[in-house]
């Protein structure tokens, strides 16, 4: 599986031509910053901890790279913060599909984290890293039979 960073095309790709009017218009008016770049970085932040919440998955050393296969769950979530910020009134809230889709983006990081849902590898060019450190808990085994249990044989 290949992983990558989550880009603004991604954003702008899963986004309605209404919701990026309102995007750029409300949010970009009047010289505010755009709040797209961190919510991306807080939104790979969040998968990369899910992922790394399940001892058996491995991250891929470059900090904003997700694997494919969760990029579409990063974005409904990016998507759904980004159309919550302007959201003014009841009638501004992102509609049930996005609700929806955001809700089973959080059920898929839910499974990511109680390592129900696989998470491939990093492609195997060296650049893979453990996702958390394992140790081996050796215990020492107790003797069954010493010096006073073997007396008279």
């Amino acid at each position: 599986m290949s992983w990558r960073a989550i880009t603004e095309d991604d954003i702008r790709a899963a986004l309605t031509a209404p919701e990026d009017e309102a995007y750029r218009g409300q949010l970009l008016s009047a010289g505010q910053t755009d709040p797209l770049e961190q919510i991306i970085a807080q939104v790979t932040l969040q998968v990369r901890n899910s992922i790394r919440s399940c001892p058996k998955n491995r991250l891929h050393a470059t900090t904003t790279f997700l694997p494919e296969g969760a990029i579409f769950y990063a974005v409904a979530i990016i998507r759904y913060r980004l159309l919550s910020r302007f959201a003014i009134g009841e009638q501004d809230q992102p509609g049930d599909a996005r609700s929806a889709e955001y809700r089973e983006a959080l059920r898929w990081l839910e499974m990511v984290r109680s390592c129900k849902e696989v998470i491939e590898d990093p492609d195997g060019d060296g650049t893979e890293v453990p996702s958390k450190g394992q140790m081996e808990q050796i215990t020492p085994t107790r003797r069954r039979a010493d010096r006073e249990g073997l007396k008279g044989l």
